[in-house]
Protein backbone atom coordinates (compact mmCIF):
# COMPACT_ATOMS: atom_id res chain seq x y z
CA UNK A 1 0.00 0.00 0.00
CA UNK A 2 1.20 3.35 -0.75
CA UNK A 3 2.33 5.71 2.05
CA UNK A 4 0.80 9.18 2.71
CA UNK A 5 4.41 10.90 2.17
CA UNK A 6 4.68 9.24 -1.38
CA UNK A 7 2.30 11.81 -2.66
CA UNK A 8 4.38 14.49 -1.56
CA UNK A 9 6.84 16.20 -3.72
CA UNK A 10 10.51 14.71 -2.76
CA UNK A 11 14.05 13.97 -4.43
CA UNK A 12 14.03 10.51 -6.58
CA UNK A 13 17.45 10.92 -7.96
CA UNK A 14 20.25 13.22 -8.45
CA UNK A 15 22.83 13.81 -10.87
CA UNK A 16 25.50 16.01 -11.94
CA UNK A 17 23.54 17.96 -14.24
CA UNK A 18 20.78 18.57 -11.20
CA UNK A 19 17.87 16.37 -9.70
CA UNK A 20 14.69 14.55 -10.70
CA UNK A 21 11.07 15.38 -8.68
CA UNK A 22 8.31 13.45 -8.07
CA UNK A 23 5.06 14.23 -6.30
CA UNK A 24 2.47 17.04 -6.52
CA UNK A 25 1.69 20.64 -4.67
CA UNK A 26 -2.09 21.46 -4.66
CA UNK A 27 -3.78 25.05 -4.42
CA UNK A 28 -1.23 26.29 -6.90
CA UNK A 29 -2.92 29.71 -7.63
CA UNK A 30 -2.43 31.01 -11.02
CA UNK A 31 -0.06 28.36 -11.90
CA UNK A 32 -1.65 27.66 -15.29
CA UNK A 33 -1.25 30.97 -16.13
CA UNK A 34 1.99 31.32 -14.66
CA UNK A 35 5.75 31.49 -17.09
CA UNK A 36 7.35 30.35 -13.82
CA UNK A 37 6.56 27.18 -11.16
CA UNK A 38 8.11 27.78 -7.94
CA UNK A 39 8.46 25.23 -5.16
CA UNK A 40 9.28 25.16 -1.30
CA UNK A 41 8.83 23.21 1.88
CA UNK A 42 5.67 22.58 3.44
CA UNK A 43 7.05 22.60 6.80
CA UNK A 44 10.21 21.89 8.31
CA UNK A 45 12.09 18.64 8.17
CA UNK A 46 14.69 16.42 9.60
CA UNK A 47 17.24 14.92 8.36
CA UNK A 48 14.82 11.65 7.25
CA UNK A 49 12.94 13.88 5.96
CA UNK A 50 15.90 15.39 3.51
CA UNK A 51 14.53 13.86 0.19
CA UNK A 52 11.48 16.15 1.16
CA UNK A 53 13.61 19.31 1.99
CA UNK A 54 13.72 20.50 -1.71
CA UNK A 55 13.02 24.07 -3.53
CA UNK A 56 13.74 25.17 -7.46
CA UNK A 57 11.96 27.23 -9.91
CA UNK A 58 11.19 25.43 -13.17
CA UNK A 59 9.33 27.02 -16.77
CA UNK A 60 5.94 26.30 -16.81
CA UNK A 61 6.20 23.94 -19.59
CA UNK A 62 9.20 21.57 -18.37
CA UNK A 63 8.59 18.39 -19.23
CA UNK A 64 6.82 16.06 -16.96
CA UNK A 65 5.45 18.49 -15.16
CA UNK A 66 1.73 18.30 -15.49
CA UNK A 67 -1.43 21.04 -14.02
CA UNK A 68 -4.85 20.34 -13.64
CA UNK A 69 -7.12 23.04 -13.48
CA UNK A 70 -9.96 23.98 -12.16
CA UNK A 71 -13.15 25.23 -14.00
CA UNK A 72 -14.01 28.55 -14.11
CA UNK A 73 -17.73 28.04 -13.96
CA UNK A 74 -18.38 32.00 -13.02
CA UNK A 75 -16.46 33.11 -15.48
CA UNK A 76 -18.83 30.99 -18.11
CA UNK A 77 -21.84 32.34 -16.56
CA UNK A 78 -20.10 35.70 -16.89
CA UNK A 79 -20.10 35.93 -20.17
CA UNK A 80 -23.67 36.38 -20.97
CA UNK A 81 -24.55 38.79 -17.99
CA UNK A 82 -23.96 41.95 -18.24
CA UNK A 83 -23.68 42.72 -14.39
CA UNK A 84 -21.66 39.93 -13.39
CA UNK A 85 -18.46 41.99 -13.28
CA UNK A 86 -16.27 40.33 -10.54
CA UNK A 87 -16.42 37.19 -12.16
CA UNK A 88 -15.84 38.27 -15.62
CA UNK A 89 -12.81 41.10 -15.25
CA UNK A 90 -10.92 39.11 -11.49
CA UNK A 91 -10.56 35.74 -12.44
CA UNK A 92 -8.45 33.48 -10.49
CA UNK A 93 -7.61 29.94 -11.38
CA UNK A 94 -5.86 27.14 -9.65
CA UNK A 95 -4.11 24.09 -10.44
CA UNK A 96 -3.27 20.59 -8.81
CA UNK A 97 0.64 20.42 -10.02
CA UNK A 98 1.99 17.23 -10.61
CA UNK A 99 5.43 16.43 -10.79
CA UNK A 100 5.85 13.36 -12.91
CA UNK A 101 10.03 12.52 -13.22
CA UNK A 102 10.71 16.29 -13.36
CA UNK A 103 14.48 17.40 -14.30
CA UNK A 104 15.50 20.71 -12.50
CA UNK A 105 18.88 21.66 -13.48
CA UNK A 106 21.32 22.71 -10.66
CA UNK A 107 21.19 26.20 -11.39
CA UNK A 108 17.44 26.63 -10.63
CA UNK A 109 17.45 24.32 -7.50
CA UNK A 110 17.42 26.36 -4.27
CA UNK A 111 17.59 23.75 -1.67
CA UNK A 112 18.26 20.21 -2.47
CA UNK A 113 18.23 17.83 0.81
CA UNK A 114 19.39 20.71 3.47
CA UNK A 115 16.97 19.60 5.72
CA UNK A 116 18.06 21.97 8.43
CA UNK A 117 16.88 24.97 6.40
CA UNK A 118 13.52 23.71 5.20
CA UNK A 119 11.92 24.85 8.21
CA UNK A 120 12.97 28.93 8.07
CA UNK A 121 12.14 28.74 4.44
CA UNK A 122 8.25 27.26 5.09
CA UNK A 123 8.05 29.45 7.48
CA UNK A 124 9.26 32.89 6.04
CA UNK A 125 7.16 32.25 2.92
CA UNK A 126 3.72 32.57 4.70
CA UNK A 127 4.82 35.18 6.62
CA UNK A 128 4.54 37.43 3.26
CA UNK A 129 2.02 35.59 2.21
CA UNK A 130 -0.23 36.65 5.08
CA UNK A 131 1.08 40.06 4.41
CA UNK A 132 -0.42 40.07 1.52
CA UNK A 133 -3.74 38.28 2.86
CA UNK A 134 -3.96 40.89 5.79
CA UNK A 135 -3.94 44.05 2.91
CA UNK A 136 -5.81 42.60 0.02
CA UNK A 137 -8.42 41.50 2.60
CA UNK A 138 -8.77 45.53 4.13
CA UNK A 139 -9.62 46.26 0.51
CA UNK A 140 -12.05 43.31 0.23
CA UNK A 141 -14.08 44.50 3.53
CA UNK A 142 -13.74 47.88 2.32
CA UNK A 143 -15.89 46.99 -0.19
CA UNK A 144 -18.23 45.03 1.52
CA UNK A 145 -18.54 48.09 3.72
CA UNK A 146 -19.56 49.82 0.54
CA UNK A 147 -21.83 47.91 -0.93
CA UNK A 148 -23.96 47.74 2.34
CA UNK A 149 -23.78 51.10 3.61
CA UNK A 150 -25.44 51.60 -0.15
CA UNK A 151 -27.95 48.68 -0.02
CA UNK A 152 -29.27 50.39 3.73
CA UNK A 153 -29.67 53.31 2.20
CA UNK A 154 -31.36 52.39 -1.27
CA UNK A 155 -33.10 49.77 1.09
CA UNK A 156 -34.46 52.29 3.49
CA UNK A 157 -33.35 50.99 6.41
CA UNK A 158 -29.77 52.96 7.01
CA UNK A 159 -31.89 54.20 10.17
CA UNK A 160 -32.45 51.00 11.96
CA UNK A 161 -30.52 50.21 14.81
CA UNK A 162 -30.08 46.41 13.52
CA UNK A 163 -28.45 47.63 10.23
CA UNK A 164 -25.85 50.45 11.61
CA UNK A 165 -24.40 47.05 13.59
CA UNK A 166 -24.15 45.26 10.71
CA UNK A 167 -22.02 47.73 8.99
CA UNK A 168 -20.25 48.24 12.27
CA UNK A 169 -19.49 44.90 12.33
CA UNK A 170 -17.74 45.03 8.74
CA UNK A 171 -16.00 48.60 9.71
CA UNK A 172 -15.07 46.41 13.00
CA UNK A 173 -13.47 43.58 10.97
CA UNK A 174 -11.95 45.81 7.95
CA UNK A 175 -9.91 47.67 10.44
CA UNK A 176 -8.31 45.06 12.89
CA UNK A 177 -7.33 43.72 9.48
CA UNK A 178 -5.46 47.38 8.74
CA UNK A 179 -4.17 47.91 11.77
CA UNK A 180 -2.42 44.44 11.49
CA UNK A 181 -1.36 45.13 8.54
CA UNK A 182 0.16 48.81 9.63
CA UNK A 183 1.93 47.31 12.67
CA UNK A 184 3.29 44.10 10.94
CA UNK A 185 5.03 46.79 8.75
CA UNK A 186 6.04 49.24 11.07
CA UNK A 187 7.60 46.74 13.52
CA UNK A 188 8.62 44.43 11.06
CA UNK A 189 11.70 42.26 11.42
CA UNK A 190 15.33 43.07 9.40
CA UNK A 191 17.24 40.17 8.45
CA UNK A 192 20.79 40.82 9.32
CA UNK A 193 22.44 38.79 6.91
CA UNK A 194 20.09 40.53 3.59
CA UNK A 195 19.18 43.37 5.35
CA UNK A 196 15.27 42.12 3.85
CA UNK A 197 12.34 43.85 5.83
CA UNK A 198 10.46 40.89 7.12
CA UNK A 199 6.69 41.58 8.30
CA UNK A 200 6.27 41.44 12.35
CA UNK A 201 4.91 37.71 12.71
CA UNK A 202 2.76 38.47 15.45
CA UNK A 203 0.92 41.09 14.12
CA UNK A 204 0.59 39.23 10.58
CA UNK A 205 -0.48 35.88 12.39
CA UNK A 206 -3.30 38.07 14.86
CA UNK A 207 -4.82 39.71 11.52
CA UNK A 208 -4.85 36.59 9.47
CA UNK A 209 -6.46 35.03 12.58
CA UNK A 210 -8.96 37.54 12.42
CA UNK A 211 -9.42 37.38 8.59
CA UNK A 212 -9.88 33.78 8.54
CA UNK A 213 -12.19 33.44 11.70
CA UNK A 214 -14.66 37.00 10.77
CA UNK A 215 -15.19 36.34 7.13
CA UNK A 216 -18.19 34.88 7.50
CA UNK A 217 -19.74 36.77 9.94
CA UNK A 218 -18.84 39.46 7.70
CA UNK A 219 -20.71 38.37 5.20
CA UNK A 220 -23.61 37.48 7.27
CA UNK A 221 -24.05 40.84 8.28
CA UNK A 222 -24.03 42.46 3.97
CA UNK A 223 -26.83 39.72 3.87
CA UNK A 224 -28.55 40.66 6.23
CA UNK A 225 -28.30 44.77 4.73
CA UNK A 226 -29.30 43.26 1.49
CA UNK A 227 -32.11 41.19 2.24
CA UNK A 228 -33.98 38.25 0.59
CA UNK A 229 -33.29 39.97 -3.18
CA UNK A 230 -30.01 39.19 -2.93
CA UNK A 231 -30.87 35.01 -3.32
CA UNK A 232 -34.59 35.87 -5.46
CA UNK A 233 -33.33 38.77 -7.99
CA UNK A 234 -34.41 38.60 -11.35
CA UNK A 235 -32.11 38.18 -14.27
CA UNK A 236 -29.88 40.95 -15.54
CA UNK A 237 -31.52 39.80 -19.09
CA UNK A 238 -35.18 40.59 -17.78
CA UNK A 239 -34.54 44.07 -17.18
CA UNK A 240 -33.66 44.20 -20.89
CA UNK A 241 -36.55 42.55 -21.33
CA UNK A 242 -39.06 45.57 -22.33
CA UNK A 243 -42.13 43.59 -20.99
CA UNK A 244 -40.68 42.29 -17.84
CA UNK A 245 -38.45 45.34 -17.20
CA UNK A 246 -41.34 47.96 -16.62
CA UNK A 247 -42.46 45.61 -14.05
CA UNK A 248 -38.95 45.35 -11.86
CA UNK A 249 -38.93 49.28 -12.23
CA UNK A 250 -41.87 49.79 -10.42
CA UNK A 251 -41.80 46.97 -7.84
CA UNK A 252 -38.04 46.86 -7.28
CA UNK A 253 -37.47 50.55 -6.05
CA UNK A 254 -36.56 50.18 -2.56
CA UNK A 255 -36.68 53.39 -0.93
CA UNK A 256 -39.06 55.67 -2.49
CA UNK A 257 -37.21 57.71 -5.44
CA UNK A 258 -34.11 55.43 -6.01
CA UNK A 259 -32.98 54.34 -9.30
CA UNK A 260 -34.38 50.46 -9.30
CA UNK A 261 -31.56 49.45 -11.87
CA UNK A 262 -28.80 50.82 -9.48
CA UNK A 263 -30.03 48.93 -6.67
CA UNK A 264 -30.71 45.99 -8.66
CA UNK A 265 -26.94 45.83 -9.78
CA UNK A 266 -25.78 46.20 -6.15
CA UNK A 267 -28.05 42.97 -5.59
CA UNK A 268 -26.47 41.69 -7.91
CA UNK A 269 -22.67 42.19 -6.83
CA UNK A 270 -24.28 40.75 -3.80
CA UNK A 271 -25.28 38.22 -5.09
CA UNK A 272 -22.59 37.39 -6.84
CA UNK A 273 -20.35 37.45 -3.52
CA UNK A 274 -22.09 35.20 -1.67
CA UNK A 275 -23.38 32.67 -4.85
CA UNK A 276 -21.53 32.37 -7.69
CA UNK A 277 -18.33 33.36 -6.62
CA UNK A 278 -18.86 32.23 -2.82
CA UNK A 279 -17.23 29.05 -3.37
CA UNK A 280 -13.87 30.60 -3.59
CA UNK A 281 -14.30 33.05 -1.63
CA UNK A 282 -15.63 31.34 1.34
CA UNK A 283 -12.70 28.90 0.72
CA UNK A 284 -9.90 31.08 0.09
CA UNK A 285 -10.93 33.46 3.18
CA UNK A 286 -10.63 30.30 5.71
CA UNK A 287 -7.63 28.53 4.09
CA UNK A 288 -5.75 30.67 1.67
CA UNK A 289 -2.59 32.35 2.80
CA UNK A 290 -2.28 29.64 5.60
CA UNK A 291 -5.56 27.79 7.72
CA UNK A 292 -7.01 29.25 11.26
CA UNK A 293 -4.90 26.62 12.09
CA UNK A 294 -1.49 27.65 10.93
CA UNK A 295 -1.87 31.36 12.36
CA UNK A 296 -2.83 29.41 15.84
CA UNK A 297 0.27 27.14 15.67
CA UNK A 298 2.70 30.69 14.51
CA UNK A 299 1.28 32.22 17.22
CA UNK A 300 1.67 29.87 19.74
CA UNK A 301 5.26 29.03 18.74
CA UNK A 302 6.50 32.95 17.98
CA UNK A 303 4.89 34.71 20.76
CA UNK A 304 7.30 36.06 23.36
CA UNK A 305 6.24 34.89 26.92
CA UNK A 306 8.42 36.22 29.11
CA UNK A 307 7.06 39.54 29.82
CA UNK A 308 3.56 38.06 30.87
CA UNK A 309 4.65 35.48 32.52
CA UNK A 310 7.27 38.14 34.70
CA UNK A 311 3.87 39.62 35.60
CA UNK A 312 2.30 37.09 36.53
CA UNK A 313 4.68 36.09 39.15
CA UNK A 314 4.69 40.10 40.22
CA UNK A 315 0.65 39.89 40.29
CA UNK A 316 0.67 36.93 42.15
CA UNK A 317 3.70 37.88 44.78
CA UNK A 318 5.92 34.79 44.34
CA UNK A 319 8.34 37.22 42.72
CA UNK A 320 9.04 41.29 44.49
CA UNK A 321 10.48 43.00 41.18
CA UNK A 322 9.13 42.74 37.29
Amino acid sequence: EQEDKDLYLRIVDKNKDGIIVRGAKAHTTQGPVANEIIVIPTRNMTEKDKDYSVAFAIPANTKGLKLISKPLKASEASLNDPWFIMGKENMETESLTIFDDVFVPWERVFLAGEYQLAGPLAVTFPTYHRFTAISYRTAMADLLIGLGKLLAELNGVDDKSHIRRDIVEIIKYKEILRESAIAASHLSEIDEDTKISIPNRIFTNVGKLVANEGYLDAIKHLVDVAGGLAATLPSSQDFINEEESKYLKKYLVGKKGTDPIIRSKLLSLTREIISSLGALFTTAMIHAEGSIEASVIELYRSYNYEGSKKLAYYASGINDKL
